[in-house]
């Protein structure tokens, strides 16, 4: 997790505090009338993130956005993330 120091659930953190963590995964949540291949297509056009490892090994994890909203679908998104995180390292 790139950001377990932020206190909150639900915040902003800029691209700067991305880049300089390094993620080798990102997870993309599909919400809002936008596609979880749209949200990596702006990620990827994003000059700064190019060289981040998650974007240079194309390593994305998409969820809906009731997996990742309280209720009967987290436990298996949950369980699935750790999975995907397990095996990005």
């Amino acid at each position: 997790n790139i950001i377990d120091d932020v206190d909150k659930t639900w915040t902003a953190v800029s691209w700067e505090r991305v880049i300089s963590r390094d993620p080798v995964l990102i997870p993309v949540v599909a919400y809002g009338g936008v596609t979880c291949e749209e949200r990596i297509a702006t990620l990827e056009s994003l000059p700064a993130l190019s060289e981040i490892p998650a974007i240079v090994n194309q390593r994305y994890h998409c969820f809906e956005y009731a997996d990742v909203v309280p209720g009967i679908r987290t436990a298996t998104a949950t369980l699935e993330l750790a999975q995907v995180l397990w095996t990005a390292q």
